[in-house]
């Protein structure tokens, strides 16, 4: 018993030695000296209203009208909606948020839900306003969810259900971690800027519709998007646009359909219901992928650049060029149609054509093909026309081989397997050479038959 109660005594003592006094100190509680409006210094609002100066505002609950919900004509303004929601009656021309011709300054609006006006969800209509719009649900708009004709950050919002674009930003967008879904025009239309992180589905036009239809001038950089199922293209632009790690699938036409000097890295199109990639002048993708598509995979126009690049199971060319193109490093297979199809005065090198339905490589007049290997498909393995030359080539069990064309060249090439390895009557071509067991040969353009 004294043990325990030695043990007892000794926490009891370091119990008290350790906490701070129970006891509050003595007399009254001193008052803060504090004003409501220093311990709440935004201003609380209802709607309808106009807001004339500048500061900070909330939302003290849900509100609605028929007309417009909170008109802002002041500079330096932030409207926090608090989670609350603000409602029209779909008739007319009703806004939830209406932004004036304020400038300098920006208008900042966050944090709840705009739904059911008979116009927008949010109205900017000029180009001077700055609009900050942060955690925003805008739904069952007759027009846009969001309109915007100046500059304009828009993160983390949703428009899903309108009856025009969800979100349409006219200048200088900067949109990161927003949804549009199901609106019954495009997902995101965007004159100029950067889109990040963000996804279209299921919209009645384009996923993304880029650049701007008026002036031809303005540039979209889009980043880790995704266009899924929307009714017309996945991504579409006017304008030179850059794409990075942008995916294009199920889009009932298109997956990119984009206009001259377009520049894609890492993008993907898959399943959609036209041709994967579909470039103007000039454009480059590097490290892309058109899979399942019901057209041709990858279809450029004249001096582009293709580099790294697959292209598997489309219902069409896997890939194919215009006039005076590039391509290195990639690969086509199981395609219904030819593999590569190759435009008159356009280079490949180091790719690979195996198991298309149609010939592995078909190139026009003066192209040029090295060191690629055709394996397997159902046409030639290489078949040229006037002009061009094969060199230093691989083809093992197509058709044919390789067919040459008139004044066409092929030297250092390997033929195997083929029901026909070489058909060159047409074509200047080095000796051919059917080696049996150890063989040389001093002659460095030979083609091999094997």
């Amino acid at each position: 018993m004294r043990l325990t109660m030695c043990f007892l005594g000794s926490v009891m003592c370091a119990g008290a030695a350790s906490a701070g006094p129970l006891d509050p100190p003595m007399g009254p509680i001193s008052p803060t000296n504090k004003t409501l409006q220093q311990v709440e210094p935004r201003t609380p609002i209802s709607a309808p209203i106009t807001i004339t100066q500048p500061g900070s505002y909330y939302l003290t609950g849900n509100a609605s009208a028929t007309f417009i919900a909170i008109s802002v004509i002041a500079t330096d303004v932030t409207i926090d909606l608090n989670g609350f929601s603000l409602a029209g009656n779909n008739s007319g021309t009703g806004v939830g948020v209406s932004i004036g011709n304020v400038d300098p300054g920006a208008v900042t609006i966050r944090n709840g839900t705009i739904r059911d006006f008979g116009s927008r969800g949010v109205s900017s209509p000029f180009i001077n306003a700055r609009v900050i719009l942060e955690d925003l649900h805008i739904t069952r708009c007759d027009d846009e969810g969001v309109f915007v004709e100046g500059d304009s950050k828009i993160i983390d919002c949703t428009a899903d259900f309108n009856g025009a674009s969800g979100f349409r930003v006219d200048s200088a967008a900067n949109i990161d971690g927003c949804i549009s879904n199901r609106n019954g025009s495009h997902g995101f239309w965007i004159e100029s800027g950067l889109i990040a992180n963000s996804l279209a589905r299921d919209n009645d036009l384009n996923g993304f519709n880029l650049g701007s239809i008026i002036t031809n001038a303005n540039s979209v950089v889009a980043v880790d998007c995704v266009s899924h199922g929307n009714t017309q293209e996945g991504f579409f632009s006017t304008d030179p646009v850059t794409l990075v790690n942008c995916h294009a699938v199920e889009n009932s036409d298109l997956g990119f359909q984009l206009d001259n000097d377009a520049s894609l890295e890492g993008c993907v199109a898959r399943q959609n219901g036209d041709v994967g990639f579909l470039t103007g002048q000039s454009a480059t993708l590097s490290r892309c992928i058109a899979s399942e598509n019901a057209a041709n995979g990858i279809n450029t126009s004249a001096n582009s650049t293709i580099e790294s690049c697959s292209a598997y199971l489309n219902d069409g060319f896997g890939i194919a060029t215009s006039l005076n193109c590039a391509i290195t490093n990639s690969a086509s297979r199981d395609n219904t149609s030819h593999g590569f199809f190759v435009g008159a005065g356009s280079s490949v090198h180091n790719c690979a054509a195996n198991i298309n339905d149609g010939d592995g490589f078909q190139l026009q007049s003066d192209a040029r093909l090295t060191h690629c290997t055709a394996d397997g498909n159902v046409g030639a393995g290489i078949r040229g026309t006037s002009d061009t030359v094969i060199d230093s080539c691989n083809v093992t069990d197509n058709s044919t081989g390789i067919i040459a064309g008139a004044g066409g060249l092929v030297v250092r090439c390997f033929a195997a397997g083929n029901s026909a390895n070489y058909d060159m009557t047409a074509a200047d071509h080095g000796a051919i050479i059917s080696p049996v067991g150890v063989f040389t040969t001093t002659n460095a353009f030979a083609n091999i038959s094997y």
